[in-house]
């Protein structure tokens, strides 16, 4: 979510309306745009290449393109045809950018796209395309690896690319990608759980959570945390020092694109075009909407 009030409410990518620039690109993904002052980064791969990109956010002009080498060279690539091999979005701070591609590879680029450093996570065994995003504070750069065969949890010095530490975990497929809550605490979320790490890897909190190979990241809103998958029920968490239940629900539940809450609100979409919303505190369903089909997740300003 935004801060901002002048987000624009209408668009027209065909005819032009309300959209300042255009930029093609060499290469699709599945990825989503990241933002560092002036500089707009994306990811794009397939089976030919995979690369970082940065461009001014005032005016689309491409400032650079950097390949990033295949770390897994001579070993066969995934098979994600449809959704291509730069699922993960990107993440940045003052000191550079970050990108984990499809392939298992991990990179870090200057804000002028110098490379930092890059290692090679080995290729995962996932079906539709490995997606997990990483996120980053503090100088630590933190990697939620589930794939169908094992797991893991990283934790990287964004400065240097050293390994800080690395977490065994058995959880099964996982396409939820992990996030910062205030502490600061690194949460990861896959099949019946949900588990919060501090800086150095320590676990502080581990609670039951949404169950199946779960796709949606955890809403985080209003003090409170929101795991979702279909076919398991939203479950509502007040997290003070330790996380405490308060409620379930269990009808249109996110299934693709995550949910996002604010303002005492909790919006999900579904890929059928049902857009909920709940009130945070009790769970109590507000409305419901029909709108257009939809894989993205929600932001909100």
């Amino acid at each position: 979510s935004a801060p901002w009030t002048n987000a624009p409410g209408a668009w027209d990518g065909v005819a032009g309306k309300g959209v300042r620039w255009k930029t093609r690109r060499k290469v699709g993904g599945g990825s989503s745009p990241v933002r560092w002052g002036n500089r707009l980064f994306l990811t794009e791969g397939d089976d030919h290449e995979r690369a970082v990109l940065a461009f001014d956010a005032q005016t689309g002009k491409q400032l650079w393109r950097q390949v990033v080498a295949d770390g897994g060279a001579g070993t066969p690539l995934p098979s994600v045809s449809d959704t291509g091999l730069a699922l993960p979005t990107p993440s940045c701070d003052a000191d550079g950018v970050y990108a984990l591609f499809s392939t298992g590879d991990l990179a870090a680029f200057s804000h002028d796209g110098q490379l930092k450093w890059q290692h090679f996570l080995k290729r995962p065994l996932i079906g539709y395309g490995f997606a997990s995003s990483p996120c980053v504070t503090g100088g630590v750069l933190f990697v939620q690896y589930d794939t169908y065969k094992d797991g893991r949890v990283l934790a990287y010095a964004t400065a240097t690319g050293e390994l800080l530490w690395e977490k065994a975990r058995s959880r099964g497929a996982s396409w939820s990608s992990p996030i910062i809550l205030p502490g600061p605490l690194f949460v990861a979320n896959a099949n019946g759980s949900v588990t919060a790490f501090d800086l150095t890897g320590k676990v502080v909190w581990d609670i039951d959570g949404a169950t199946g190979q779960v796709t949606p990241t955890p809403a985080w809103g209003d003090s409170r945390l929101f795991p979702v998958n279909v076919g398991s029920p939203l479950l509502s968490y007040k997290v003070v020092s330790e996380p405490v239940k308060q409620w379930e629900y269990t009808g249109h539940l996110s299934d693709t694109g995550s949910p996002i809450a604010l303002n005492g609100l909790l919006f999900m979409a579904t890929r059928n075009g049902r857009l909920t919303c709940l009130a945070t505190a009790t769970g109590k369903e507000l409305w419901q909407e029909t709108v257009p089909a939809s894989h993205a997740s929600l932001t909100a300003s």
